[in-house]
């Protein structure tokens, strides 16, 4: 599966449809649902933050599948030759982040997506990427 993945990922982010920092961002969507994390969304925040350009988020049922998220996402970028700038995760935390740079990706508990609101942090001036459905699962 992980060589199946590593395919996957390449394919995105050597897509010339999808033009960089975007292709990062969607190759982190794509890991994650692979992982089976849940209520995936690529987030457009280039007009709001100057944190990132791109917030991929999604929903873990356990700790132990936010971890495994997290590593996934690090394991596959580093993979393809991209830089990790951090991974913070605290204990038993609700909340994992990646930092790609020009892409954030949050991976929560439930509890802590609904108490951090980052999805509506912007209001609907943030722009949703749509996230094909095959992106879910293995």
């Amino acid at each position: 599966m992980e060589n199946y993945l590593s395919k996957e990922v390449g394919r995105i982010l050597n897509n010339e449809s999808l033009a960089y920092p975007l292709n990062m961002a969607m190759s982190c969507a794509r890991v994650l649902g692979s992982a089976k994390g849940e209520d995936l969304r690529v987030l457009d925040v280039r007009d709001h933050s100057s944190l990132a350009h791109y917030f991929v988020i999604a929903s873990a049922r356990g700790h132990n599948q936010l971890m495994t998220m997290t590593s996934r996402v690090v394991d596959q970028m580093k993979e393809h030759g991209q830089k990790i700038l951090a991974k913070e995760s605290r204990g038993a935390a609700n909340w994992a982040l990646v930092d790609l740079g020009d892409v954030l990706v949050h991976v929560f508990l439930d509890a802590g997506r609904k108490a951090y609101e980052v999805d509506d942090l912007w209001g609907p001036s943030s722009r949703p990427v749509p996230i094909p459905a095959h992106y879910y699962g293995a």
